[in-house]
C-alpha cells in the first residue's frame, strides 16, 4: 500500500506540474500520460493553457498513429473554449467516427452529448435532435418496438395515477447515459409543439435521476423507499454528492417543464402539472423554476415556440 502511495504521489505531481516533466522532454512520454499532462494544462484554475494542451494532445495523437479519440475530443474541447464552434464540430466528429476505440465505451454518448449543445447553441436544432436520438437508439425503453406497450404504460401511469405513484413503481437501471438526452429533447419537444413526446422524454430523465439516487441512498440506508417526491428530494439534499447529482443534471428545470409540457398538451391544469408546480414553487433549492412555478399556478402560459431550423452544421 506505502509502494503505491508513493507511486500516485509521483505521478500526481507531475500530472499537476506538467513542466517538470517537459524540461526533460515529452517525446518519449506514454501517450496516456501526454493526455493527462494535456488535461492538466486546460483544466488548471485560474491560468488554463490551452495552447500547450493543444501540442500534448496532437503529440499523443501522433504517437498513437491518429488513432486516440480522447485527445481528438479534448481538442475539440479547446476550439469550443476558443469559440471555434465549426473547428470544435468538426472534432467531436472525428473522435465519434473513432468511437470504438475509445477506452470508456460510454466515452462516445458524452462525445454526442457535446455535439448536440454545440448545436443548441448554435440553434442549428435539426442537428441537436440528430445527436439526441443517436444517443438514444441505445436506450431499449425508448427506442425499440417490442417496448411500445412499456412506454404507453409509463406515460398513462403518470397521467392517471400521477408522478409520484410513477416514481414509486418504475426503475430504469443501467441507462443513465441517456438522461441528459432524455432531459434536452423533453425541453426540445416542448418548444416545438411536441408536448405529448415531451411527456414521455422528461419521465424517463426523472426516472433515471431518481433511480440513481436512490442507489446511493440505500447505501447509507438499505430500506429507504421511495413515498413522495418531497421527503425524496429531503433526503437527497442531506447528501452533498446527491444533491449535486440532482442540480447539475437540473433536476428541478425537468420537473418543471415535465408539468409544461402536461399543461400545453391538454390545456389545462389538473392535478399532475398544479402538484409539480407547487412543489417547485414550495422548494428554495428549485431557484428560478420555482419562480416560474409559482406564476403558472397563478395564470398559465405555454412558452413561444422556437424555430427548428433544418440548418445543418459540416
Amino acid at each position: 500500500m506505502k509502494l503505491c502511495l508513493k507511486i500516485l504521489s509521483v505521478l500526481g505531481l507531475i500530472l499537476i506540474s506538467p513542466h517538470l516533466y517537459s524540461q526533460a522532454g515529452t517525446s518519449k512520454a506514454p501517450v496516456w500520460l501526454l493526455y493527462e499532462m494535456g488535461k492538466a494544462e486546460l483544466e488548471r484554475v485560474g491560468n488554463p493553457e490551452p495552447g500547450r494542451a493543444l501540442a500534448l494532445f496532437r503529440q499523443a495523437i501522433d504517437q498513437t498513429g491518429g488513432k486516440f479519440p480522447e485527445a481528438e475530443e479534448a481538442i475539440g474541447d479547446i476550439y469550443v473554449i476558443e469559440s471555434e464552434y465549426v473547428l470544435a464540430v468538426e472534432q467531436y466528429k472525428k473522435a465519434y467516427d473513432m468511437r470504438y476505440s475509445f477506452t470508456i465505451p460510454g466515452e462516445k454518448y458524452l462525445v454526442l452529448q457535446k455535439l448536440a449543445q454545440l448545436y443548441k447553441r448554435l440553434e442549428a436544432y435539426s442537428s441537436m435532435e440528430e445527436e439526441f436520438k443517436l444517443v438514444l437508439a441505445d436506450q431499449p425503453y425508448y427506442s425499440e418496438a417490442n417496448y411500445e406497450k412499456y412506454r404507453n404504460a409509463f406515460r398513462d401511469l403518470y397521467r392517471e395515477k400521477g408522478l409520484e405513484q410513477l416514481l414509486k413503481l418504475y426503475r430504469l437501471e443501467k441507462i443513465d447515459f441517456a438522461l441528459k438526452s432524455h432531459a434536452d429533447l423533453g425541453w426540445y419537444y416542448y418548444r416545438t409543439g411536441r408536448s405529448y413526446h415531451s411527456i414521455l422524454n422528461t419521465l424517463f430523465a426523472l426516472d433515471i435521476m431518481v433511480t440513481e439516487a436512490m442507489i446511493e441512498l440505500r447505501l447509507h440506508d438499505p430500506e429507504y423507499e421511495f413515498t413522495t417526491l418531497a421527503s425524496f428530494v429531503n433526503a437527497c439534499l442531506k447528501r452533498a454528492n446527491i444533491r449535486d447529482y440532482l442540480m447539475q443534471n437540473e433536476f428541478f428545470k425537468v420537473l418543471y417543464y415535465l408539468a409544461a409540457a402536461d399543461y400545453s398538451d391538454r390545456s389545462i391544469l389538473d392535478r399532475n402539472n398544479q402538484e409539480i408546480w407547487a412543489f417547485l414553487s414550495s422548494t428554495v433549492e428549485a431557484g428560478r423554476y420555482g419562480d416560474l412555478s409559482r406564476k403558472q399556478l397563478e395564470s398559465p402560459w405555454v412558452e413561444p415556440l422556437i424555430n427548428p431550423s433544418m440548418r445543418k452544421l459540416p
